[in-house]
């Protein structure tokens, strides 16, 4: 197979693999939600308490984005904002229990998918899957690396 039609195969099936894992790992949320929610969800998490203009900038989407986002998770009760005792003209923006719990949930999902699925694969096709994927990973980060220059 030559190597466009190769790419066009992958592209064909990262597609579904995409569906379907989004899919699997966003059932049974409530409230339900987005992958691109998730996304906002997990990266306050791993932040703790942020601002908006982080958050657009990390994320790589504008802050009238965020901020429509962000909107959506305080009205469904996943994120909290508060004025900043220091400063009041910023907002932090920050998770509440219920995005927490979400949180959780997506991961548990996550974790039964992937044992569900890992087991059609030996530990030597896991091994290299692994090995494969980090080689395009750190291609890509380099790449991000190297416009950002």
């Amino acid at each position: 197979m030559e190597i466009q039609k190769k790419f066009q195969e992958i592209d064909r099936i990262a597609f579904i693999l995409e569906r379907k894992i989004w899919t699997t790992l966003l059932q049974d949320l409530d409230p339900p939600i987005k992958p691109h929610q998730y996304l906002l969800l997990t990266f306050i998490k791993r932040q703790g308490t942020c601002i908006a203009t982080d958050i657009a900038k990390n994320l790589d989407v504008t802050l009238s984005a965020i901020t429509g986002l962000v909107n959506k998770l305080v009205d469904m009760g996943l994120v909290t904002r508060v004025r900043s005792e220091e400063n009041r003209r910023i907002v932090l923006i920050g998770l509440t229990d219920k995005g927490t719990e979400v949180i959780d949930k997506v991961n548990e999902n996550k974790k039964e998918f992937f044992l569900k699925y890992a087991t059609v694969l030996t530990e030597d096709e896991i091994n290299m899957f692994f090995k494969v994927i980090n080689k395009l990973n750190n291609a890509i980060l380099e790449d991000i690396h190297d416009q950002n220059k």
